[in-house]
Order: structure tokens, then sequence, then C-alpha cells
């Protein structure tokens, strides 16, 4: 007798946890219940300014232009994983005589990122989408595009304006 109670347990043991898992099973397929992934807030940057620290032609205006773009409307505020790769694209001209190169980008953030962390280049590509280092140069009276490929710091939630300093000068 005692088996039998025994057996007849385990059997209705079975048959309701069969029955929760398929309805479990059910209420995830029918979207009832859904699982949260784990997941870290995404870096927001609000801003993109991009400064060009260059000199002048002999006329007196800048060798590349533009000289300052500010790229808050143009897809901003923009929000990406901490530690992913994103791009910023700047077309010029250079409306010199001479060649000159961009030999440093220099990335700043307000505010600025955690310690340990900033925004980094992960790369260059010019306008044939082609990689490139830096020192870049431009030839004489050409158009040209440099994009600058960021790493988002690993500030998970936080929201930055950034600069981007583009350094250049005469090619000798």
């Amino acid at each position: 007798m005692r088996r039998q109670t025994l057996r007849r347990a385990i059997f209705i043991g079975l048959v309701v946890a069969t029955v929760v898992v398929v309805a479990l099973v059910a209420l995830v397929a029918s979207g009832v219940l859904v699982v949260s992934p784990k997941s870290t807030p995404d870096v927001t940057i609000q801003s993109v300014r991009l400064f060009v620290v260059q000199g002048n032609t002999q006329a007196g205006n800048p060798w590349l232009e533009p000289g300052t773009v500010n790229y808050s409307t143009n897809g901003y505020p923009k929000s990406v994983a901490p530690g992913a790769t994103w791009s910023v694209a700047w077309a010029f001209t250079n409306f010199d005589t001479q060649s000159h190169s961009v030999y440093k980008v220099i990335p700043t953030s307000v505010p600025e990122t955690s310690a340990g962390t900033n925004f980094t280049i992960a790369g260059y590509y010019n306008k044939y989408d082609n990689p490139i280092t830096l020192p870049y140069t431009i030839p004489a009276a050409e158009d040209g595009t440099l994009s600058i490929f960021l790493i988002a710091p690993d500030d998970p939630g936080q929201s930055f304006v950034l600069t981007l300093t583009v350094q250049a000068e005469t090619i000798s």
C-alpha cells in the first residue's frame, strides 16, 4: 500500500510540474510573460563640435573649411552602448595653394568621463572609405573627408557633449 501511494504522489507531482512548465512556455510564447534581459544603459552623446586648429592662406582665410562644425542637429542626441564604436565625418575643402596635414585629433567631453574611461579614437577613414593613419595629407585645392571612428566611454547612462579638436599644419 505504501508503494502505491508513493507512486501516485510521484505521478501527481510530475503531472503538476508538466502543467506548470507548459503554462510558462505558453505565456512566454504569447508575450504575456517577458523575460527582461540584463542590459546596461547607453551612453548619450548630446552633440559633437569639431574645431580645426590651423593657419591662414595668404589672403587671410583659413586653410581648411569648414573650420568649425556643430553636429548638434545631425542625428544628435545619439545613444551608443558603452564601449561601442561610432563615427563623425568631416567633409572639407583645402582652399590653400599648399598641401596640409591633419596630424592630431583630440576628443574632449563635458562632463569629463569617469576616471579611467575616455572617448578614444578607433581609427580614421578618407573620402574613399579607405583606412588611413595620421598625419593625413590634404593636397592643395582639394576636397576631402575625414571620418573619425570613436569608442564611447564605459560610463553607462551618462550624457556627454563632445568636442573634437583637429590639428593641422603646412607640409613643407
